[in-house]
């Protein structure tokens, strides 16, 4: 499996869904192991939730939930 494939369809993922952002803010690892399933080790999953942090705004869950919203007029 193709882990920046992956981490870049997560990232979309989570910053359409608000709810399920905050889920991964609460809890990265378990949500991405959620969302992904077994296709990945333990060690990739992580290296995933990882990525993914990178690649959200850094203000965190009320930072994204804001621009989502603005984007939404």
């Amino acid at each position: 499996m193709d882990i920046k494939a992956e981490v870049a369809k997560l990232v979309a993922k989570f910053t359409g869904d608000p709810d399920l952002l905050s889920k991964f803010k609460g809890d990265p690892i378990g949500t991405v192991k959620s969302l992904v399933g077994e296709n990945f080790s333990a060690d990739d999953i992580k290296n995933i939730a990882d990525q993914i942090k990178d690649k959200l705004p850094a203000g965190g869950v009320a930072d994204a939930v804001g621009k989502i919203t603005g984007m939404l007029g």
